[in-house]
């Protein structure tokens, strides 16, 4: 019975209240934002590096699908070949429309402050990634910011380094 009421009360609140505006930094490491990304929805953000890409959502809705990147991959005409993960992280390696096959790393972070204070300074990085699905659903829950974060390029080993350098282990 409260599922049902949680999950209209969440698929209506923008009915009565107005949706959060979030400010992104303009870069993460090396990567820069795509200031068109966050005009139409300020909840997803798009950063570049070079090949690589870096897709920020946030506000994601704990009950629900959260915002499971195949719904965007797939929408685009990316197939899923592989898929698993460990510690927190997701990875699957994507087939593309044109035959590559890039890699997609992915998970969230879990703030129990607004992310806007993280957000500052030079070395912007995830705070700590979730150690799963449950734990960060739990948390958001309960009122934590949680971020997920979308890492996506054709070089494992490349992005592997770049999450290191993003992302503290789940505590």
């Amino acid at each position: 019975m409260i599922l049902p009421l949680l999950t209209i009360a969440f698929l209506t609140q923008n009915i009565f209240l107005s949706p959060k505006s979030h400010l992104w930094p303009s870069k993460i490491l090396t990567f820069t934002l795509d200031p068109d990304s966050t005009r139409s929805d300020s909840r997803i953000a798009v950063y570049r590096s070079e090949k690589n890409y870096l897709i920020l959502k946030r506000d994601l809705f704990a009950i629900g699908t959260g915002h499971d990147p195949r719904i965007c991959f797939e929408a685009v005409g990316f197939s899923f070949m592989e898929q698993g993960g460990e510690n927190g992280i997701q990875k699957a390696r994507l087939k593309s429309p044109s035959g590559e096959e890039p890699i997609l790393l992915w998970w969230y972070s879990v703030s129990e402050r607004p992310y806007a204070e993280e957000f500052k300074g030079d070395r912007t990085t995830a705070p700590h990634r979730a150690s799963s699905n449950g734990d960060w659903r739990w948390k958001r829950f309960r009122g934590s910011d949680v971020i997920q974060w979308n890492l996506y390029g054709p070089d494992e080993k490349e992005l592997r380094t770049i999450l290191e350098s993003l992302s503290n282990p789940p505590r």
